[in-house]
């Protein structure tokens, strides 16, 4: 009995030995916990030296303790201690796949840089609206069929009886039965870009054209024009309805021999972040910077175009209206808007 005993003894000390040795099982010395360190280790036999694979599972390293590793790391191992020689191995036609518990560590992500400069343009800018000093780039570009039917799928009409079609142009009528008539964008999906028009502005005194983004009394960016000198071009600007102070007056009158009334003249006004141009046929004749240190027409987001009755407001600017010369009228033959991203 007293034999057998020590027999037992020595076995469980030659087991624990055999535990404490690499390529065993090593509890950890830490107590329980709800999220205990585990580590898995799997021997694989060779002819030079055992080899484990550690994998961490779920328990950052603690100071003093096990190590924890963040990715599978093959590290060797002591020489095993030698052991009896195997038994034959006996033949096996097939085997089924080995298969693991333990998911490898998902590999790192990928970093992918930003492309040098403005991507490609979505769409092909339209004819006679591109400025080539202007990298902004362009989303979408639209060029409007002058018609009743095309142009209400985007604009509103003020005096829709005074906004008329004929042979692919628009006309508008300012008289006694109308204060302004022209069109509103309708749709809230237009900041920066370029707004188009090729046009002959409204004659006589009273009258006034106006090709504007923003909205009066609030941000504004427009071309103008009296009736009563049609040869004169107006820049204009506003900031929260008002004009900015400074080297930028908020006008500026671009002399000409042109007659706008009896010619048609392609005009732009050009919007981004950093600056405002206003172009005539295709001709840059003002910028304005977006100065830190000066008001910008931030907001200017609307689409306005029309002709109205100025003289009933401005006559000292506009001139007294006089009806009995009759009606002052705009013809518009291009319309078109460039969006920038």
């Amino acid at each position: 009995m007293v034999r057998l005993t020590a027999s037992v003894t020595t076995i469980v000390g030659l087991l624990f030995t055999h535990l404490a040795a690499p390529g065993g099982v090593r509890a950890s010395p830490y107590p329980a916990d709800p999220s205990p360190v585990v580590v898995v280790t799997t021997t694989t036999s060779n002819s030079i030296a055992p080899v484990s694979t550690l994998y961490a599972v779920s328990h950052p390293p603690r100071a003093g303790g096990d190590q924890v590793l963040a990715n599978p790391t093959v590290v060797a191992s002591a020489p095993a201690a030698p052991t009896a020689p195997a038994a034959p191995a006996v033949p096996v036609t097939s085997a089924a796949p080995v298969t693991s518990n333990v998911s490898p560590a998902p590999a790192p992500a990928t970093t992918v840089a930003a492309p040098a400069g403005p991507p490609a343009l979505d769409t092909a800018p339209a004819p006679g609206i591109t400025n080539a000093g202007n990298t902004a780039v362009t989303c979408w570009s639209k060029t409007y069929t002058l018609t009743k039917e095309e142009l209400s799928k985007d604009f509103k009409f003020s005096c829709p009886n005074h906004v008329t079609f004929n042979n692919g142009a628009m006309q508008w009528r300012l008289d006694d039965q109308c204060a302004g008539a022209g069109l509103e964008y309708g749709r809230n999906d237009i900041w920066y870009g370029r707004a188009s028009i090729t046009m002959k502005v409204g004659a006589n005194s009273g009258a006034v054209t106006a090709f504007i983004r923003g909205v009066p009394e609030h941000d504004e960016i427009d071309f103008e024009w009296v009736g009563k000198n049609t040869k004169d071009t107006l820049t204009m600007y506003f900031v929260d309805g008002k004009r900015v102070n400074g080297d930028d007056l908020g006008e500026h009158t671009q002399l000409s021999k042109t007659d706008f009334a009896t010619t048609f003249v392609e005009y732009a006004i050009d919007f981004t972040a950093t600056q405002v141009q206003w172009l005539m046929n295709g001709k840059v004749i003002r910028t304005l910077k977006n100065d830190p240190k000066k008001k910008y027409p931030t907001n200017a987001r609307a689409w306005i175009m029309n002709i109205w009755n100025g003289g009933a407001t401005s006559p000292g600017w506009a001139g007294k209206t006089d009806w009995s010369k009759g009606p002052s009228t705009v013809e518009v033959k291009n319309l078109s808007y460039q969006s920038y991203c």
